[in-house]
């Protein structure tokens, strides 16, 4: 018999199919732009072949720092070209490259690209909620990463730490002037990094973690990233956000830093997620690297190098395709992600919880990229209780709880994207006929592979996958069900998958969901360009134990015996893995969420965010060693307007000059390949 507490835990406390709050919207604050620059030689990374790099950044932050110390958030761009002669012009449609050049310092009449703020437009509105956001640019790393094995990615955290060091003596010196005294928060440092920069952001919470520096990374986010070293991120909040069309990083090989960090520290504290979105490629998200508004210098629509190199187009992430998002539209879901990551995890509001879980609908700013989520909870009491993380051949028939595990009339049963030992040595693939280029590997339909254990089930008639559980399991205080999963695209029939989802209680009171009234994970993945799309892509499913009590109101949560996925629809196959109960109810929000009382910053009392005094460069006094001072303006929170082309190249095998510059600066799996 049910016991009668459980009657209060209605269905109605799940937001599933809600639309989000818009974390988008600029805040209440004024923001002022400055930045700082100490030279292009001011920097030497450590074992990087005594190649110089710049020490430059821009910072939006609160116009009133009163209200401080605020969170400091560090973005670091990824590799680009680094200079471009204003002398030659550019068409992006014929040679977007026709300028660009990768030598640091510039010279020769060139000019910087400035790669640093291409992020303007996401500073200035997480900064008008109260953090301090600072842009630092990386274009000496950029010219000289391929000449070393990590392909930069020390150096990259060897110059966060230089500039949060530098962010020490502006807070609490006045070697630099007084403005920043007192006003971020070192204790509370958030980390942004793009495509490599996203590397090298997973490489300093490594060294962090290692060296004891005297910061601390509140979270961190990985944009696009590459993942060549395999580092491993644990004890901090972590989001991998992989746009579905990259045509770079096209194999979306950051997503190994969910796969890889799950269960690699036993009590992490931190949550981690992963933010799939739709019609995105990997450039528009830094306007300096957008065609449509900065034409200079190697910005193209990146999907160009995968359409040159198959000879093919796609009608889904093709250039041009009707699904793809314009720069301003991909820019402003990044803006809504990003500003619910770290406002939660460093801001401490509550209000984006069930949206960075996948509970929710993205919000309007982010509809267009369709996200989709996975969700892996803290791993502490009460957060999540693992029922097969689906890791070796032993989860076959044997799951985390030690109960028995066994799969009835199903036509596959098997596990791929490792090898027998459970390693990555002669690893199964989860696709048939794995591609190459060029007698290189260029497979970008399976993303977790190689490293991550893959349980595919594949079904011709009725069917089903039954996880047993220990007499006595307790799984009241938890709120939902959880697993991630992908549609076979290469299994029999069709564009998605229909099955049911069973709990059993040990009295043989059964409950049964259908998932798909919470997850779009079980629809086929877009895409048909071989071997780059359609991806098998894991996303998380996420049933609430509510549904299970509404179906069936005798069902007792205090002693659940089994859990069993029965499929009854026809043919079909899934891959799948993470099986696991997940954490407390989603806190509703309070009437101090969003405010930005949250963060330490007051709320502006002026009104009107858009208004704001200019101030001086005595204003500031932040200048750099070669006595040059800071530039700085003020302005109120800027949103992106509409755009509705995506100002980029048409695939012609009339444009030659790209299929060398794939060979030039393409990245592969290897790092002497550059990479943006």
């Amino acid at each position: 018999m049910r016991p009668v507490s459980l009657l209060a835990f209605s269905l109605c406390a799940w937001p599933s199919l809600a639309l989000a709050a818009d974390p988008d919207v600029p805040g209440s604050l004024a923001v002022v732009r400055e930045s700082y620059g100490f030279g292009d030689t001011a920097f030497v990374p450590d074992n990087f072949f005594g190649s110089p790099v710049e020490i430059s950044g821009v910072i939006h932050r609160p116009e009133d720092l009163s209200g401080g110390p605020f969170p400091l958030v560090i973005v670091l761009h990824g590799r680009h070209s680094t200079c471009f002669d204003p002398n030659i012009p550019v068409d992006p449609d014929q040679d977007p490259f026709a300028n660009a050049s990768q030598e640091w310092p510039c010279f020769g009449g060139r000019e910087e690209v400035p790669s640093r703020e291409g992020y303007d437009y996401w500073g200035a509105n997480l900064a008008s909620h109260g953090y301090v956001v600072v842009s630092i640019g990386a274009n000496g790393i950029n010219a000289a990463d391929d000449l070393v094995d990590d392909a930069g990615a020390r150096a990259r955290a060897d110059l966060i730490a230089e500039h949060l060091e530098l962010w020490q003596t502006f807070e609490s010196t006045a070697e630099y002037g007084t403005t920043y005294n007192g006003a971020v928060d070192l204790q509370n440092v958030g980390l942004v990094g793009h495509s490599r920069g996203g590397e090298g952001v997973a490489a300093f919470v490594a060294l962090d973690a290692a060296r004891n520096l005297p910061y601390r990374v509140g979270a961190a986010l990985l944009l696009a990233p590459t993942d060549f070293n395999r580092t491993v991120v644990t004890g901090v909040p972590l989001a991998v956000m992989l746009p579905y069309c990259d045509g770079d990083v096209f194999d979306l090989m950051g997503v190994h830093y969910y796969d890889d960090s799950r269960y690699a520290q036993p009590g992490d504290p931190a949550p981690k997620y992963v933010f799939e979105m739709a019609g995105s490629n990997h450039n528009f998200y830094n306007t300096v690297w957008s065609p449509g508004s900065f034409p200079d210098g190697g910005s193209v629509d990146d999907f160009l190098y995968v359409e040159l190199t198959t000879g093919q187009s796609d009608p889904n992430c093709g250039v041009g395709a009707s699904p793809r998002l314009g720069e301003a539209e991909q820019q402003q879901s990044f803006v809504a992600y990003a500003n619910a990551f770290f406002r939660t995890h460093l801001g401490g509001e509550t209000e984006h919880v069930p949206m960075l879980r996948g509970d929710v609908d993205p919000p309007a700013g982010a509809a267009a990229a369709a996200v989709r989520v996975s969700y892996m909870p803290a791993d502490l009491p009460g957060e999540r209780l693992v029922v097969n993380r689906i890791a070796e051949l032993g989860s076959l028939v044997g799951n985390d709880l030690g109960a028995l595990v066994e799969g009835d009339a199903l036509a596959t049963y098997e596990l791929c994207g490792i090898g027998p030992d459970g390693g990555v040595e002669d690893f199964s693939h989860c696709v048939a006929d794995p591609g190459t280029f060029m007698g290189d590997p260029f497979e970008g339909r399976e993303p977790h592979v190689p490293g991550l254990a893959q349980l595919r089930l594949g079904f011709a008639g009725e069917a089903r996958w039954t996880n047993a559980l220990p007499e006595g399991t307790d799984v009241s205080s938890f709120v939902a069900l959880q697993f991630r999963a992908a549609f076979d695209f290469e299994g029999p029939v069709g564009d998605s998958v229909t099955f049911s989802v069973a709990l059993t209680d040990r009295d043989g009171t059964r409950a049964s969901v259908g998932p798909r009234t919470w997850s779009e994970a079980l629809d086929a993945p877009p895409g048909a360009l071989y071997p780059v799309v359609p991806k098998l892509l894991l996303h998380g499913v996420r049933i609430p134990l509510a549904a299970f009590v509404a179906a069936e109101s005798e069902l007792d949560l205090t002693d659940v015996a089994s859990i069993e996925l029965v499929f009854d629809g026809g043919a079909g196959a899934i891959l799948l893995s993470d099986l696991a109960f997940a954490d407390e109810l989603p806190p509703l929000p309070s009437d101090s969420s969003g405010s930005e009382s949250d963060t330490g910053a007051p709320d502006s009392s002026s009104g009107d965010a858009s208004s704001s005094t200019t101030l001086s460069a005595s204003d500031t006094t932040i200048a750099g060693s070669d006595g040059t001072a800071a530039s700085s303006d003020t302005s109120g929170p800027t949103q992106q307007g509409d755009d509705d082309g995506c100002g980029c190249a048409q695939s012609s095998p009339a444009a030659p000059w790209l299929a060398l510059a794939l060979l030039a600066r393409r990245r592969r799996r290897q790092p002497n390949f550059p990479v943006m």
